[in-house]
């Protein structure tokens, strides 16, 4: 028994060395090696109610905000049309004052028939002045 005793003896030294030469060479290795890790955890935000009030509110104001620009809009638009409407009845009243001018032209009514005096019973009395006593004549 002492040749296998011994033989065992001899194949656990060797596995012992073959561990430690196996250890020996990748020590050297692992202790040189970099590792890269990219982690990816979401984590959802915490919203609380002063959160939640400040979105509401800016959510408000925008919406305001584009409120406000549709009617300055439509106010142009307004404007705009209201300027077209103005430019066709100066040109309309300035046809109408040239035509006026060759009726007067063609009757040969001059300045100074019309500048003058308009008689004393005129509209612009009011009703039953006559009867004020300012305006009795003896």
């Amino acid at each position: 028994m002492q040749p296998a005793k011994s033989l065992a003896q001899i194949l656990t030294i060797l596995i012992c060395i073959g561990v430690g030469l196996i250890w020996l060479a990748t020590a050297d290795s692992a202790s040189t090696k970099t590792y890269e890790i990219d982690a990816d955890a979401v984590v959802e935000s915490y919203s609380g109610n002063a959160d939640r009030m400040i979105a509401a509110y800016d959510q408000l104001a925008s919406q305001y905000l584009n409120l406000v620009q549709n009617q300055l809009n439509r106010t142009s638009d307004d404007i705009h049309h209201s300027a077209q409407k103005l430019e066709s009845i100066e040109k309309k009243l300035d046809a109408l004052s040239l035509r006026l001018a060759r009726i007067e032209k063609a009757l040969k009514i001059t300045d100074e028939i019309k500048s003058a005096p308009r008689p004393e019973n005129t509209v612009d009395k009011p009703v039953g002045a006559e009867s004020y006593p300012a305006e009795r004549k003896p």
